[in-house]
């Protein structure tokens, strides 16, 4: 064979070769592609709506004969919770301690219920999106038949409201407001741990009017000057 035959043969090899490798870079190239493209991409959930609601109570709401010597009143919450020693309210006035296990909220009275009594346990505790909301659970204890027996919800409802007249104006003020007239406007600010904040601001440039006005409107719901005293209200 010649030597311009062998530069041929050698040629065409180094040319096929080339070629191998170009196609087989072309198809590593576009498998690489392929892959990346079709990948599918996890996306991180954030829930927005992270809010507190009560799952159950113990005693059930509107338990009869239950004992006189509960060591406990539970509540369970889907989440964990911060209570304050005065998020909580017991009618009759009850003395009791608490403490939170997780999710869950264990009021301990420091004596025994009384028996054949109507009892109502409130707690307050943030909510969806930070809003104030409260649980209320009754039960009556073991006992004879009360003398006299409350002949209605209605009155015992009456009995609730006066305790809460009188022990928690704010959730009073809470439950009117939004409030407006020609004279102020006002609002409440739920802090979530920390007691409500309340906010009067006058319509007419006159401060003295507008907190004069405010006052006065208060008192048509049963509050006293001295438990708006005991309030955080900022007049502007």
């Amino acid at each position: 064979m010649s030597n311009n035959h062998k530069l041929i043969f050698l040629y065409l090899g180094m040319g096929l070769f080339v070629f191998v490798l170009i196609l087989f870079l072309f198809f590593s190239f576009n498998k690489g592609i392929s892959t990346h493209s079709n990948q599918q991409i996890t996306p991180t959930i954030i829930n927005l709506q992270s809010g507190i609601k009560v799952l159950q109570t113990s005693p059930s709401n509107k338990a009869t004969d239950v004992s006189i010597n509960t060591s406990s009143l539970e509540i369970t919450f889907n989440n964990p919770v911060s209570i304050q020693q005065n998020d909580i309210s017991i009618l009759p006035t009850t003395e009791f301690s608490y403490h939170i296990q997780g999710n869950e909220l264990f009021i301990i009275p420091t004596n025994s219920l009384i028996s054949s009594s109507h009892y109502a346990v409130t707690v307050k505790y943030s909510g969806a999106n930070g809003v104030a909301q409260y649980e209320t659970f009754t039960f009556t204890t073991t006992g004879p038949t009360p003398t006299p027996l409350p002949s209605s919800n209605d009155n015992y409802s009456q009995q609730l409201g006066n305790f809460i007249q009188t022990h928690h104006p704010e959730l009073v003020l809470v439950n009117n407001l939004p409030y407006q007239n020609e004279n102020f406007s006002a609002i409440y600010i739920d802090q979530q741990n920390q007691p409500f904040k309340f906010v009067v601001s006058s319509k007419n440039g006159n401060l003295n009017s507008a907190k004069q006005a405010f006052i006065s409107w208060a008192e048509s719901l049963g509050i006293t000057p001295s438990q708006l005293n005991s309030l955080d209200i900022t007049y502007q």
